[in-house]
Formats: structure tokens, sequence, C-alpha cells
């Protein structure tokens, strides 16, 4: 389940090498260097837009052609703006649209301190690189959605089973690519962002650690999101509930915080959380009931009975089908993540639960360890490192 954030994209015109110190401007290499980040920034800010890239797509490239560009800005604003400073009376006004705060649409640096528009640039910069890179993976992404029921049979060979594939890898590897500044930034966010981090009330919301760390988790979880696709053809159904179970750890986390913060951001987050939160338990729910099923069929008690194999396929069953299911579907939202998760759970879960109930609530269930179907999702250990590190 995957969550397209706006693009911040960059909406002023300022001259780094102007705002440089006098010593800095003073020193030829360091004002050329200089002029080639301004050079750099000036690219980055007129391809890091949904209309540029947009464009892009509709000529069949793809801004992976350009990553050198934008990796260049990346490197380079770090060490301009940490490193040679601005003049302490000319604070820099960087302008970007926002993406995430309720009631500001554009915010500019000018109010703030030096420091702070610095960390404000290297934040923004990297959320809009993550951003684009998501947008771009969706000629690709609209392909795997728009086909992906015809894999839910998994005894029946799909015919075009190995372009499926292909376009679900490229659509990860470009995810991916897009997390990777983000992913290094948060290994050094104390020593980079340690101003912003000393004014998180002061701040908007894009701005805030919180926000900063939830954004990556929801990154995260929608690379898992595809990934997971690749693990339920492999029929690894272990690793699939372990990735959804990670998957729904996290969106707890990022719920949880957004949840202190909610009169600031926009609704939509909010309740794009709640339907992956049902979306992941279901998944998840769904690839254990498929591993029970498996130690079931061919005898494996060692680490649970037949009779507390059975149980707990009951009761996973019966809460899909009673109580999650109608959860999500109440929800009826007009969105493609909402029509994805409802395809999975509804023509993929529901009948697999609808035939384990056929078979094991006649079953007597005497003499077992009575668990919840959370009770049950628990005792999944949550696990998604393999994921980024993939290649």
């Amino acid at each position: 389940m995957i969550f397209f954030f706006e693009i911040p994209e960059i909406k002023d015109n300022v001259n780094i090498e102007q705002l440089a110190k006098p010593e800095a401007k003073a020193d030829q290499q360091a004002q050329q260097y200089l002029n080639h980040v301004d050079s750099l920034r000036n690219q980055y800010k007129n391809v890091m837009t949904k209309e540029k890239i947009i464009e892009i797509m509709k000529l069949n490239d793809g801004i992976l052609n350009y990553k050198k560009i934008f990796d260049d800005y990346l490197k380079t604003n770090v060490e301009v703006l940490a490193l040679v400073g601005f003049r302490q009376y000319n604070v820099p006004s960087f302008k970007y649209k926002t993406f995430i705060s309720k009631n500001i649409q554009e915010y500019t640096t000018n109010q703030n301190s030096n420091q702070e528009a610095c960390a404000a640039e290297i934040m923004m910069a990297r959320y809009s690189y993550a951003f684009s890179f998501q947008l771009d993976a969706f000629p690709h992404l609209n392909y795997v959605l728009q086909n992906i029921h015809n894999t839910f049979n998994l005894t029946q060979e799909y015919k075009e089973m190995n372009k499926f594939i292909a376009e679900l890898d490229t659509a990860i590897e470009t995810f991916k690519t897009g997390i990777q500044p983000i992913e290094r930034l948060y290994n050094v966010i104390n020593d980079v962002l340690y101003f912003l981090v000393q004014r998180q009330q002061f701040l908007i919301p894009e701005f805030k650690q919180t926000v900063f760390y939830s954004v990556k988790l929801i990154l995260e979880t929608s690379v898992n999101s595809l990934y997971a696709e690749k693990l339920r053809l492999q029929k690894d159904f272990k690793g699939l509930s372990q990735i959804c179970r990670a998957s729904f750890t996290k969106l707890t986390q990022a719920h949880s915080r957004f949840l202190e913060i909610k009169q600031e951001i926009r609704d939509d987050i909010m309740v794009f959380l709640e339907s992956a939160l049902l979306f992941w338990k279901g998944y998840g729910l769904w690839a254990l009931l498929n591993l029970h099923q498996q130690d079931i069929e061919y005898d494996r008690f060692k680490a649970k009975s037949f009779t507390q194999l059975s149980y707990e396929v009951t009761e996973i069953s019966k809460y899909i089908k009673e109580q999650l299911l109608p959860q999500y579907n109440g929800l009826k939202l007009d969105t493609d993540y909402f029509d994805y998760g409802y395809g999975i759970l509804k023509q993929l879960v529901l009948p697999q639960c609808e035939r384990c109930l056929a078979v094991h609530n006649l079953q007597r269930h005497n003499e077992v360890i009575v668990l919840t179907p959370d009770q049950i999702y628990a005792q999944v250990e949550p696990k998604d490192d393999f994921v980024l590190a993939q290649k």
C-alpha cells in the first residue's frame, strides 16, 4: 500500500553565490564552486516538479537517467550550506511547496536563522528526491496494479508473469533509489539537523524530526508493499508475514507520532494510515494462515499441535471475514491505494478464509491456548531489513 506525497517543489530564485560569506566570495576557487552549486540547484529545481516528471515519463524517459545531477546537488548542498555558510545579516529566502502541513501551502525560510534555513534546504531536497522517484515509478507501478488480480491464482500460470515481475522489479528499484538520501541523512540527523531538532515546537511539520522519521517509515513500507508481492509469488509466506508485520509496526509508530500533531498535518495522511494498518494486518494474517496450513499439510506439529494450528486458522479466518474486511470496506475511500488493498483482501484473502472455515470451523478445539487474532499476529517476528539491502 503506497501513499504518494506531493513533491515539495523549490519556488524561489535564490542565488547561493551572492549569499556567501565575504571570505568565500574573495576566493576564486570557492567562487567557481558556488557558481557550480547554483547551476546544480537550478537544474534540480527545474526537474523535480510534478509537471516536468510527467513530461519526462511521456517521452518514455525517466529521472533515473538524470540521477547524477540530483546526487551531485545533494552532496554539494550539505557542503555549501553547512560548511561555507551565509552572512549573518542575509538569511536566504528559500521557498518551497509544503507536502504535509495542513494550513500552509508555501513556506519561506527568511524568518529562520541561517542554520535553520540551511537545514531546511537539506531536508526539502531529500524529500523532493524521494517523492519524485516515487512518481517516476508510477508507469511501472500502474502496470502492476492493473494486472495484479491475474496473479492471485497461484495454481494457474499467468502468461504475462515475466513482464509483471520485470515491472515490479523496476518499480522497487526506483523507489529504493529515492529513499537512499533520506536513509543516509537519518543516520546523521543529530549532526546535520541539530538546529531544527532544538526548535521542534516552532517549526512547520515538514521540518520536525518526528515527521522526518515518520515519513521515512512510510516510504520504507511503500517499498515493502512492492516487495511483498514478490514474496507472495514466490510462496515465501514466512517472509511475507514478517514484512507485513514490520510494515504494520512501522505505520503504528508513524500513526502515533502524527496523532501528537494531528491539528498541524493534512487529513489525508491520517486516513491513509488508518486504512494501511488494517491492510497490513489482514495481509500478514493471511500469510500466517498459509504457514499454518503448510504445517498441517506436512504434519509439522513440533512447535504447535494440530489442534492449536486448526484453532488459530479458525480464529484468523473469522476475524478477517467478520471484522477486518467489513471495517476496511467501511472506509470507502476513493483512492488507488484503497482499491489495491481492497482487491487483495476481497479477492485473495477472503476466499481462503472461507475455505479454511469450511474445514476447520467443524473441528473441536479443546485444550488450546486461547489467543486473540492480535495476539496471534504479535507472535510473528517483524523483519524487513533485507528489502532495502536487496540488490
